[in-house]
């Protein structure tokens, strides 16, 4: 957009630099009292109303470019920390769950684990349908933290030798997770059968064969497809003001992109047709248990971020011994079970889910004539 006023001077206004709005004015001499101009004398007034202009814009300018980034910005207070986590989620719902569990581990190690300072805690996740990296600092650190965690976006370039030795990493995290986990193994099948035909019903963790077929190239490419600012959400937790995260975004040059409308609820989920499963694990060295879901649609939608808290309210209720209650008339009745555990959780606006697992089964008498473990569950 181009202003011009009375010969004095152009303004050059919306030219943007990293997302940052910028402000440039190239003077006319003419205006500045040349032989030809017919404001010699009013010059100065001019120079200031010049100077008065420039200097709103430019606040204009900062505060809507901080609304704008502020869609993808969280800031959380904590006065009582002495330290600051920062975290940047990336949606993923293009690729597998475990290709990008892989690239996970070859971006945190590319990013973040050579530049970080030994005083730093920092770790990496993969769920379904995203993934996150997060660094600590002290509350004077945070622009140099953001400048570490933007490594993310730079393109892996890590030595061959290194991918492969990931995918061995990879192998032992699925031993450690599954390898002698009755529960594990039994959430899995579970989740592929309440969770079919969507990204939810497809383990980060993979299995021995699909974890040695992980491709090095196929990360990276996974990596520049979804690895962008544009994609990101950052989240700072600590003793620090939202001025100064702001301040430090600046200082540390975090890339600025576009206004981004935030998803405040998960990608739509689709519930499979009504069915019910039994799997029965015959393991003689197990304890008795007993493992129940279930898949609910409800009657109409509701904001996710408010179906979270109705839902969490629910689950406190059914675990106390209130009326109304489980706690009552199952966690202290020896005979029936010395423990249970009751979810409840939203997955979709308009789908939770529930489950129940009681811990310790004793007395139970329908045990005795079946399989020790036994895992039901309907959708």
């Amino acid at each position: 957009m181009i202003v011009w006023l009375n010969s004095v001077g152009t303004f050059l206004l919306d030219q943007k630099r990293k997302g940052f709005h910028i402000l440039s004015l190239q003077l006319d001499s003419s205006g500045l009292g040349g032989k030809d101009s017919k404001f010699k004398i009013l010059s100065p007034f001019y120079l200031l109303l010049v100077f008065i202009v420039l200097l709103i814009f430019f606040l204009l300018s900062f505060k809507i470019n901080k609304s704008d980034a502020s869609n993808s910005v969280i800031i959380q207070t904590d006065t009582k920390s002495n330290k600051v986590e920062v975290h940047i989620v990336i949606e993923n719902e293009l690729f597998s769950p475990l290709l990008t569990h892989y690239t996970e581990h070859l971006v945190w190690l590319n990013a973040i684990a050579r530049e970080r300072a030994a005083n730093r805690h920092s770790n990496a996740w993969t769920s379904n349908i995203a993934v996150g990296y997060w660094l600590s600092g002290s509350p004077d650190e945070v622009a140099d933290v953001l400048k570490t965690l933007s490594g993310v976006f730079d393109p892996i370039n890590l030595p061959r030798v290194f991918a492969d030795q990931e995918r061995d990493i990879l192998l032992r995290e699925y031993e450690y997770r599954m390898i002698g986990k009755p529960d594990a193994q039994a959430a899995r099948a579970m989740d592929a059968f309440l969770y079919s035909g969507n990204a939810l019903a497809t383990s980060p963790i993979g299995t021995p064969e699909e974890i040695k077929a992980l491709d090095y190239e196929a990360a990276r490419n996974l990596h520049a497809k979804t690895h962008v600012p544009e994609n990101t959400r950052l989240l700072v937790i600590g003793n620090v003001s939202e001025d100064e995260v702001w301040d430090a975004i600046q200082e540390s040059g975090w890339p600025a992109t576009d206004s981004i409308e935030p998803e405040i609820a998960p990608p739509p989920f689709d519930l499979a047709a009504p069915g019910m499963t039994t799997l029965r694990y015959p393991e003689v060295s197990v304890s008795p248990r007993l493992i129940w879901r279930r898949v609910v649609k409800l009657p109409k939608p509701i904001q996710f971020d408010l179906l979270e808290a109705q839902t969490a309210l629910l689950r406190d209720i059914l675990n106390s011994n209130l009326p109304g209650g489980l706690a009552g008339p199952l966690r202290f009745d020896a005979a029936i079970t010395r423990n249970f555990n009751v979810k409840i959780w939203p997955i979709d606006e308009d789908i939770i889910e529930i489950s129940f697992t009681p811990h310790r089964i004793l007395g139970c008498h329908w045990l005795k004539s079946k399989p020790p473990s036994r895992i039901s569950f309907p959708k």
